[in-house]
């Protein structure tokens, strides 16, 4: 019996199809590189004797002494979902695409949705930052330009990211389209209490990429009073696992992070809020596309 060919597939299983075919080839052109016969490295290889063993992470996993220690104290929380209520009637202009508007945020996307850009936008206009720095433009930018404009502030905004998805460029003061690690850490140095450094960059943790260079290189240079974020974190859940294939692994740096001590004050997570507070936010104008999911952490220096 002859095998079906792809162009009989339904459109979701052949672009399933496809999405996995690119896999393999950037898998084979990685470990090619690795190996020295050519190839382009688009990706990690890291071989490991026992990684049949390793258990795999679920979403439905917990770093235990991280959920605790939210569940016995949601004070920090509580006053963030304060400082997000008094905007919930602008959050309705948000509720869907304005095709009028093309700069104007919106809730039904997948890449800063629901909390995650009510988040943004609020604590921009409760902040008033002189300085906001992104690490990775796209949706979030929109939220966040929209909330200087709204509160008629005179930050600065400046955008880091080689390539960014979406054509942002005009709703920043500055432009900076280079990768991280090329970029003076003295911009990061100079940030004051209030400011904001927005990251949502690779959620790959390996020596040199733009995560190790924030964690080990940028943030022990940041000023208290500092609010950072870090998207695509799940804590204190595993990452879905509908993204395995995306092997993220910030988040386990992440939570060291909030281990090792006193330093970073954790003010907001959208994936714990959204589970594990549902009730604070019913009925909220907050729409969440199907295939989202809110992932925003905020943390202030102490």
């Amino acid at each position: 019996m002859d095998e079906p060919s792809v162009s009989s597939f339904s459109p979701e299983r052949r672009k399933g199809y496809f999405r996995k075919s690119r896999r393999f080839a950037r898998a084979v052109s990685t470990v090619s590189h690795w190996m020295g016969w050519g190839g382009r490295q688009l990706g990690f290889y890291i071989p490991y004797r026992w990684a049949g063993a390793v258990p795999t992470v679920t979403e439905d996993d917990t770093y235990h002494w991280l959920k605790r220690s939210w569940d016995d104290d949601q004070s920090s929380f509580s006053e963030s979902l304060e400082r997000l209520a008094p905007y919930r009637d602008r959050f309705r202009d948000f509720s869907k695409k304005n095709t009028e508007d093309r700069d104007c945020p919106r809730f039904d996307q997948s890449w800063c949705p629901g909390l995650d850009g009510a988040a943004a936008y609020a604590f921009v206009r409760e902040n008033r930052p002189a300085t906001i720095i992104e690490i990775g433009s796209g949706h979030s930018t929109r939220f966040m330009a929209r909330a200087i404009a709204d509160g008629l502030l005179s930050t600065r905004f400046i955008s880091i990211d080689p390539q960014p998805r979406r054509g942002i460029d005009h709703l920043c003061t500055h432009i900076i389209r280079q990768t991280l690690d090329t970029v003076d850490t003295a911009l990061f140095s100079n940030l004051k209490a209030g400011d904001i450094l927005y990251f949502d960059g690779s959620h790959i943790a390996m020596p040199g990429t733009d995560v190790d260079t924030l964690v080990n290189q940028i943030l022990p240079l940041v000023a208290s009073g500092v609010w950072v974020h870090f998207h695509d974190i799940f804590l204190p859940y595993g990452y879905p696992n509908i993204w395995r294939w995306r092997g993220y692994n910030e988040q386990s740096m992440v939570n060291a992070l909030l281990a090792g001590g006193e330093r970073f004050h954790v003010r907001f997570a959208s994936a714990y809020i959204r589970r594990s507070m549902a009730d604070r936010i019913a009925g909220w104008p907050i729409p969440v596309s199907e295939r989202a999911f809110e992932s925003s952490l905020w943390l202030s220096v102490a």
